[in-house]
């Protein structure tokens, strides 16, 4: 018997097994390519209509050899043109197309010939209620791809053949037939987002021509339909078509939300021409542009078929009733005939030939379409790929997938073997594979989502973590220049406005049977993450990274109970909740979590800076700084952002984000704002993607905005899900956190959140318990007293539970007892809303460490005088970790307040020493602009860092600037009376400076070093920051430039390039840099050459290169241009 089934069939049909990806070879395998063992060769067409594959070309790709029987072939596709985006697993993938093999004794040689029909991306269908052609805008691809192999004995796809003649009387002769004309070259996308794309622009060219491919019949009219959008100020623009309708545009609304351009249509009958004139009159708005999305020409012609390179003739049967026949002539020599009303089944029509004409009857029992071409005129398809499926029995268990393109499959297969280390079961897959499995290599996001369900079908259920290894962009089709679409993401229909629009990776998450688009009705199945990388470089810095973060020695620390929580200030009244939203966080994560320390940074509770035209929040940009680099588990901010960082105020920049270091200490961020890590644009890589790819420090995960949000309930309480599920699932794998986040939320902005980092690992968060056993030789939970100022403490713990002891545990245990809370206010910098009053706990009494042997601790300390005097409730916090494990505790239910009244006898101030970066340091030495400073101190008593008291701050000065340091105090391990400070200085001017460490004991006795340094120049050009304004322009730009360059000479040369990168204007100059900002030449849209911009999208960049070595910087921005 022939072996017959198809490669889809194995999917459906075969228990247990599941076709999956093995690998992909880019080289052609040598021999015959075998059809049972999954091989393939991949091909591609643009073109609908009858196709060859040579026998040359058979040969030349290795599908048969010479003298092999050519009924061997298998040619497989899917007809559906765009998949649906209806889960359903009933439906096949690829089915087999059936063929016509033009040779003599069906045996492979260099003439042969193998003909078969491909519908194209389009989709062409006829419309049987309206007697006319349609098609479906492919959003994915321009091409149709499918894969040919040779099974190992005959198969039964050759092409059925019929004569010319059927039983019963032809009562009609058809000698003219429908055409059909479609323009839809998707060279726009015009505000960046969305997977609509638009043609051809009229602006300055204001008619354009369109040639048809055939010559319509000159008594009959042709019904031209015609999409577009149009962006004016003018009511009264209108688009019309030459000797046809018109069609009228509305001005567009200016508000913020509005779309960008109006969108209309129009259907009008016009008399038979090979030509459609269209002319967009803007009269009464010069500025307004219109651009073409689809136009659609449906015609009649005779049925004269002759080559023809870009169409061929399509023939209708026009039925009348199911008992009729028709006779159609064709005119023509040695035509090719295919009965195409079945795509993937065709027929060959063997018509009656006389002379230069062709007939031959057709059955009116359903619309049957025909298409016919000179046997030398088939379209030729193009190869694209050599691979192989292989089937796989032994993927039950699988619950973690990888999707990633061929050229980071290397690194996506490193990763899986890490995500098989944290209790994973992973595989890494090439999304090639996937397309030519789920549909025959074309490019279609449901393809992949079909995939997954099929795949999760097969494990019942048991998929739950999807990881997507590489960059995405609203470019599907690779338009624009240096793509990034690795793997796509879902792009919304909306694509005229920021607000409205979104992308989601959501889409492949929902896989039951018949979900379908229901973002806000059905649950979500898997935990998907996306790591932004375009690059093997960055793919490679990516997963040493997460390794990293699993595995490092130096991954443990106290930072894992670091929580910051981050508010933007009050711009407008309302702006008051973004702190007092995080202040309620703080308060829910303090009660459920006192094990955390939770870090405030409210700006609005920060001095604020006025600068010309701007507010800057210096301390609290560097209080953001400063915790990120030493560390934290989570970081979360609510307030205004985009692209390029946080808040007006710039409280998180670029600069910062890719000059964190933090390489173990890495924390998840949260961000309520907009666009923050918008990852799907080819032109930037947001702040978000740089915070991830950052591959010294940064982030190990987001959960970020992708586009704009707007503060609400629903929004804000996306935000205290994701924080608290984070903290309170028993392992928060990063997945997990935001499917079970979004299956609790109602907010209509929860799909424009997304997870930067790979799902499958877990946060960071201690597993096991720091119990405090006694305090003062007490039991904890019996201690009555109040703690006061200056009393010796004593406290015993263990690891483990409070039922019992981990007695293998051997490692530290870092103690943090801070005192009571402290009332703080915002400033109300802008003099909008309110005060808003809340509290901080975070003055140390102590911080140091201990030893942890067989599981138990002890720690000693003695209470600074300086505490709050007042009878409150501290906090202890601990931390312990050995050299595979870690625990955490914390408490807030012992007193304190007072002071002790026994005798003291301390009455020296403590011993303090200074030194830059090591301790091997001499005054007078020299540093790199970024100095480490480094104080050692000693006191019996130990020191005073809980800064509560006037003046008795641990206290560095450089050059005059004091800044206080209490917080980076750390006692010794097992010695309080013996503790450092480590504090990082950056971007120090060159040459000498003056540093002094001024302590204070528990007593406030002091103790002072001083020494100078000097600062050698070895910094890279940096440009921090391009100004650009007015921004949206209508007819000049200004520009500023602030950089770390003065002094410095070079070239500074200014380029704007519109959104398809080419140049509209640059400036350059050789010249010397005066200050740290420099104004740079107004742009005048007169300058360019032709006088005129067209309305859009445009880009600034500005690059410096340094005359003494060549360094060079670079910097951009986005503008948009208005009429």
């Amino acid at each position: 018997m022939a072996f017959v089934m198809s490669w889809s069939k194995f999917v459906h049909v075969k228990k247990n097994i599941l076709v999956l990806i093995s690998f992909f070879c880019a080289f052609q395998l040598v021999g015959q390519v075998r059809f049972e063992q999954g091989e393939y060769v991949q091909f591609r067409t643009a073109k609908p209509g009858i196709h060859l594959l040579s026998g040359d070309e058979i040969i030349d790709r290795g599908i048969l050899a010479a003298g092999d029987a050519l009924d061997r072939l298998v040619i497989e596709a899917r007809t559906e043109s765009v998949l649906s985006h209806l889960n359903d697993t009933s439906r096949a993938f690829n089915a087999p197309i059936h063929y016509y093999i033009s040779d003599g004794d069906g045996l492979l040689d260099a003439q042969s010939k193998v003909y078969f029909y491909m519908n194209g991306p389009f989709g062409i269908q006829w419309d049987a209620a309206n007697e006319r052609y349609e098609y479906t805008a492919h959003p994915y691809s321009n091409f149709e791809h499918f894969l040919v192999s040779a099974a190992s004995t005959s198969q039964s796809y050759a092409m059925d053949e019929r004569g010319s003649d059927l039983m019963g009387a032809s009562t009609r002769v058809l000698n003219s037939s429908n055409q059909f004309y479609y323009r839809d070259t998707a060279l726009y996308n015009l505000v960046g987002t969305g997977r609509r794309w638009f043609g051809e622009l009229f602006d300055f060219t204001t008619t354009q021509v369109f040639d048809l491919p055939l010559t319509p019949l000159n008594a009959s009219s042709m019904e031209v339909e015609i999409a577009a959008v149009a962006r004016s100020s003018s009511s009264s623009t209108s688009l019309s078509v030459q000797n046809g309708g018109s069609v009228t545009f509305q001005a567009v609304a200016t508000s913020s939300v509005s779309n960008y351009v109006i969108e209309r249509g129009l259907t009008t009958n016009i008399p038979s021409s090979n030509k459609v004139i269209l002319t967009y009159d803007k009269t009464s708005d010069n500025g307004a542009a219109l651009w073409l999305d689809q136009l659609k020409v449906n015609y009649r012609t005779d049925n004269a078929v002759a080559q023809n390179a870009k169409y061929q003739k399509r023939f209708q049967n026009y039925p009348r009733h199911q008992d009729s026949i028709s006779t159609i002539q064709l005119e023509g020599s040695d035509l090719l005939v295919f009965d195409i009303t079945n795509q993937a089944q065709p027929v060959l029509i063997n018509g009656t030939v006389s002379g230069n004409t062709v007939s031959f009857e057709i059955g009116e029992d359903g619309f049957k379409e025909l298409m016919a071409i000179p046997a030398s005129g088939a379209f030729e398809p193009m190869y694209v790929r050599t691979g192989k499926l292989t089937f796989f029995e032994d993927l039950a268990g699988l619950d973690a997938l990888i999707i990633a393109p061929d050229s980071l499959l290397i690194e996506a297969q490193r990763l899986a073997e890490i995500q098989q280390t944290v209790g994973t079961n992973s595989r890494a897959i090439a999304l090639e594979e996937i397309y030519a499995l789920a549909n025959a290599g074309t490019h279609d996001i449901a393809a992949i989502r079909q995939f997954l369900v099929e795949l999760n079908q097969r494990n019942n259920d048991g998929l739950k973590y999807l990881t997507l290894f590489g960059d995405a962009s609203y470019d599907y089709k690779g338009t624009l220049p240096g793509n990034s679409n690795l793997v796509p993401t879902f792009e919304s229909y909306g694509s005229f406005s920021l607000y409205t629009s979104y992308i989601t990776d959501d889409y492949y998450g929902y896989l039951d049977q018949g979900e379908s688009l229901n973002w806000y009705v059905d649950d979500i199945d898997l935990g998907i993450g996306r790591l932004p990388v375009n690059t093997r470089e960055e793919a490679a810095a990516s997963v040493d990274k997460i390794e990293r973060y699993l595995t490092d020695d130096g991954r443990y620390g106290p930072w894992r109970g670091d929580v910051v929580l981050v508010a933007d200030d009050v711009d407008h009244a309302w702006e008051r909740e973004f702190a007092v939203v995080q202040d309620a966080l703080a308060k829910r994560l303090d009660t459920t979590r006192p094990e955390m320390n939770i870090i405030k940074i409210y700006s609005d509770a920060y001095l604020q800076e006025s600068k010309p035209g701007s507010q800057r929040y210096p301390t609290a940009r560097e209080a953001l700084f400063r915790s990120v680099e030493n560390g934290a588990l989570m970081v979360s901010y609510i307030g205004h952002g985009g692209e390029v960082g946080w808040a007006t105020e710039r409280i998180l920049q670029l600069e910062d984000i890719n000059n964190w270091t933090n390489e173990t200490k890495l924390p998840v961020f949260t961000t309520i704002t907009c666009e923050f890590t918008r990852f799907d644009d080819p032109n930037r890589v947001s702040a978000g993607e740089q915070l991830f790819l950052n591959p010294y420090g940064g982030a190990i995960g987001l959960y970020s905005t992708t586009r704009s949000v707007f503060a609400t309930n629903s929004t804000y309480d996306l935000n205290r899900l994701l924080n608290q599920n984070m903290v309170g699932l028993d392992v928060p794998r990063l997945g997990d956190v935001l499917r079970e986040t979004k299956n609790n939320n109602i907010s209509g902005d929860k799909i424009k959140f997304s997870l930067i980092g790979d799902p499958t690992i877990p946060l960071s968060k201690p597993k096991d318990a720091v119990v405090l056993d006694t305090i003062n030789n007490v039991a904890w939970n019996a201690f009555e007293d109040t703690l006061t100022a200056l009393s010796w403490v004593e406290i015993k713990g263990h690891v483990g539970s409070a039922s019992g002891i981990n007695s293998d545990f051997n490692g530290r245990v870092w103690l943090t007892f801070f005192d009571k809370a402290q009332s703080v206010q915002t400033r109300r910098n802008d003099a909008n809303g309110s005060v808003f009053n809340f509290k901080t706990q975070n003055n140390a009494i102590f911080r140091g460490e201990a030893s942890v042997i067989n599981g138990a601790f002890t720690v000693q300390f003695r209470i600074p005088l300086d505490i709050n005097l007042s009878i409150g409730t501290p906090k202890v916090i601990s931390y312990a970790a050995s050299t595979s494990e870690d625990a955490w505790g914390g408490q807030n239910d012992l007193l304190i307040g007072g002071v002790f009244d026994g005798v003291i006898t301390d009455i020296d101030g403590p011993k303090v020493r200074l030194f830059i970066n090591d301790t091997t340091f001499r005054s007078g030495g020299i540093s790199d602009p970024n100095p480490l400073a480094i104080g050692l101190m000693e006191d019996e008593s130990g020191i005073n860092a809980v800064g509560l008291g006037i003046g008795h701050n641990v206290v560095l000065e450089l050059d005059g600037q004091p800044i206080n340091v209490n917080a980076a105090y750390q006692a010794n391990i097992d010695d309080f009376t013996k503790g450092s400070v480590s504090y990082q200085y950056y971007d120090l001017t060159p040459g000498e400076h003056q540093l002094s460490l001024r302590a204070w004991d528990v007593l406030n006795q002091w103790g002072y070093d001083e020494i100078t340094f000097t600062v050698i120049d070895a910094a890279e050009p940096i440009l921090n920051q391009l100004e650009i304004f007015p921004n949206p322009f209508t007819s000049e730009l200004n520009f500023n430039l602030e950089h770390n360059q003065k002094g410095q000479e070079g070239e500074l040369r200014l380029t704007l390039v519109d959104n398809q990168g080419k140049i509209v204007w640059q400036w350059n100059e050789n010249l010397t840099l005066q200050a740290n900002t420099a104004d740079l030449p107004t742009f005048y849209v007169s300058d360019v050459p032709s006088g005129k911009l067209v309305p859009g999208f445009y880009h600034a960049r500005v690059v410096w290169t340094r005359s003494v070595d060549g360094k060079s910087a670079r910097i951009q921005e986005k503008l948009i241009y208005i009429r």
